[in-house]
């Protein structure tokens, strides 16, 4: 867990705030629903290319034998929190790992800077496999 601050300034009069989070990879690499045997296997991993409204997402698909389509699912974590998912691609029918990207965007920058959590979807005949959060942050450059 950890704790951040914020310093805000509304009306004149200054406010501190504590936000605490948590580690986000509580609710990765579960296989959701079909038959977890034959569904696709995935990795999220970490993220390129990071500006100030956009970033590449990575993660690693394993098909496991069947044609399989995947997306990455992308949120803002904090004040008014925004979410978005990619384009969907799709995989051939394989049983090795394939390294896969995206590219998130836009993204949006609250007070300054943000916070993102993003993961891999993927899904075959089988089943729907999501990948562990990653987090990456984005700030303006003054």
């Amino acid at each position: 867990m950890n704790k951040k601050s914020w310093l805000m300034i509304i009306s004149g009069a200054l406010l501190i705030a504590y936000i605490t989070t948590f580690n986000y990879g509580g609710c990765g690499g579960k296989t959701n629903s079909g038959s977890s045997s034959k569904a696709p296997i995935v990795s999220t991993t970490a993220a390129t290319n990071v500006t100030t409204n956009s970033a590449t997402l990575h993660a690693t698909v394993n098909p496991n034998g069947f044609d399989t389509t995947f997306y990455f699912y992308w949120e803002s974590v904090g004040y008014a929190p925004v979410n978005g998912t990619t384009t969907p691609q799709n995989l051939s029918a394989d049983t090795s790992p394939v390294n896969v990207f995206a590219n998130a965007t836009p993204l949006y920058i609250q007070m300054g800077s943000g916070e993102y959590i993003y993961r891999i979807v993927a899904s075959n005949s089988s089943g729907t496999s999501y990948g562990d959060f990653q987090s990456f942050d984005i700030t303006l450059g003054y």
